[in-house]
């Protein structure tokens, strides 16, 4: 009978988990359908990451470059395929905010809460704040992506200080 009892409490709770997780995902999916412009901003980072990624191929066409040069460019090259570089924003995002609400609300203040974010002007409320504040993941997302592409450069960097000093020695 203790079991039984020890297993509906965590039944209970597991079910009252995710029911508290699906409404916080509704109130994060209601708030972003406010903001087009931050679900513009997966697109625009792949297009980026693509670009970026794209600008540390080997050229393989240029015959004074040496094996070694090409290897380090290839390796580079790998590197930045599979980097983190530009992904996992909205996910992060979700993440967070999905964190934050089940920390600070029950799950019958979220059941209020989805029901407030319905009404007309809240959601011109939102689409206003959403122009006006800046939000620190994304600030902290982006400073993470801005120091890996400077990385990626530094030796990128180093790699053309090598192929010039073998081309200097190559032509002595």
């Amino acid at each position: 009978m203790r079991y039984l009892t020890l297993l509906l409490v965590f039944f209970f709770s597991f079910i009252s988990a995710n029911e508290k997780e699906d409404i916080i995902i509704d109130i994060f999916n209601s708030m972003m359908a406010g903001q087009p412009k931050v679900l513009e901003i997966p697109v625009l980072l792949k297009q980026e990451r693509e670009e970026l990624i794209e600008s540390f191929r080997p050229n393989y066409n240029d015959s004074t470059t040496s094996e070694n040069i090409i290897v380090l460019q290839e390796r580079l090259y790998q590197d930045a395929k599979n980097s983190n570089l530009f992904l996992g924003f909205m996910d992060g995002l979700r993440n967070e905010y999905i964190n934050d609400m089940n920390e600070i609300f029950t799950t019958n203040e979220l059941y209020e809460l989805r029901n407030i974010l319905k009404n007309k002007l809240i959601v011109r409320l939102i689409k206003m704040e959403a122009e006006t504040k800046e939000n620190n993941f994304e600030s902290r997302w982006s400073e993470s992506n801005n120091k890996l592409i400077t990385e990626l450069m530094e030796r990128q960097q180093e790699i053309l200080k090598l192929r010039l000093e073998d081309l200097e020695n190559s032509s002595n």
